[in-house]
């Protein structure tokens, strides 16, 4: 009886853990976006290049796949199949 409950708490938990991993992920994002705007190298802005945007765009995936999976894990706990 006591097992379940902490296993309750565990699951939980861990739900929590990667909904702030998602927006830790998502204000890094949001950070570099506005460096990379004020930045400049040799006379522009490094948002202008497109190994830059490249970083930028596989960040964005990331962050979206990581709220997805958050997202999925929230449905998941809230018809108990989690």
């Amino acid at each position: 009886n006591r097992f379940r409950d902490i296993a309750k708490i565990l699951f939980s938990t861990r739900a929590g853990v990667a909904h702030m991993a998602a927006g830790t992920m998502a204000g890094a994002l949001q950070a570099t976006l506005k460096y990379v705007k004020k930045r400049e190298q040799f006379g522009n802005p490094i948002s202008s290049y497109q190994l830059v945007q490249e970083k930028i765009a596989m960040m964005q995936g990331n962050v979206m796949n990581a709220m997805s999976l958050c997202a999925h894990i929230a449905e998941a706990q809230e018809n108990g199949n989690y």
